[in-house]
């Protein structure tokens, strides 16, 4: 029922008002409440983790840490390397670095966890600005592409694959919100997908 809530009240605000700096402010606070709610209460105890087979049994995982990955896709600056800084369990500051057709691309913004980071599975929801796009102009017979910022928001998944809990592989689905100026043309879906690998330090 909760989940139906907040979805609702997202819903309301991102379709009346329609400036992106707005809808991006908004969607960063309903998250971070959203991990506020989540969080309460926790009783992270080791012999719990030990109790529940899809936790990892050896091994007490709790944020503040550091997490440093490649992959391709939004999170990675289209190709490239993301870094990741769990302030704690279920909130986190990413950005990322790479190099896609228009040249040297970035991305940051912030990741909402809906459980503990001991957890083999851990959904997430995103919330970032950077580079989103590549626009393409012809000049005669040649075309020419550039980098475009503007804002995502992504569905996603952390899946850790080995019984130390470091090593993960991230999966996300991503929606894209930005305009294209006049003479150039969007190359690819608003829709998209990434991909990658992570360790924790």
């Amino acid at each position: 029922m909760r989940p139906k809530f907040c979805k609702n009240i997202c819903k309301n605000i991102l379709t009346t008002v329609h400036g992106p700096v707005f809808r991006f402010t908004v969607s960063a606070c309903l998250m971070a409440c959203l991990c506020l709610f989540l969080g309460l209460p926790k009783t992270c105890q080791a012999q719990r983790y030990r109790q529940n087979t899809s936790y990892y049994p050896d091994i007490y995982i709790k944020g503040p840490f550091l997490r440093l990955g490649f992959g391709y896709g939004i999170p990675y600056g289209q190709l490239g390397l993301n870094g990741e800084y769990m302030i704690f369990d279920y909130l986190s500051m990413t950005g990322g670095m790479g190099y896609s057709p228009g040249g040297s691309s970035w991305i940051m913004g912030i990741r909402v966890y809906v459980n503990e980071p001991a957890r083999r599975l851990r959904p997430r929801i995103s919330a970032m600005y950077g580079t989103v796009s590549v626009l393409a102009k012809k000049y005669g017979p040649e075309e020419t592409y550039e980098n475009d910022q503007g804002y995502a928001y992504g569905l996603g998944l952390e899946w850790k694959f080995l019984d130390s809990g470091k090593h993960s592989l991230d999966f996300d689905i991503i929606m894209t919100d930005y305009d294209a100026p006049p003479g150039y043309e969007k190359k690819g879906p608003s829709i998209k997908f990434s991909l990658g690998y992570g360790r924790i330090f």
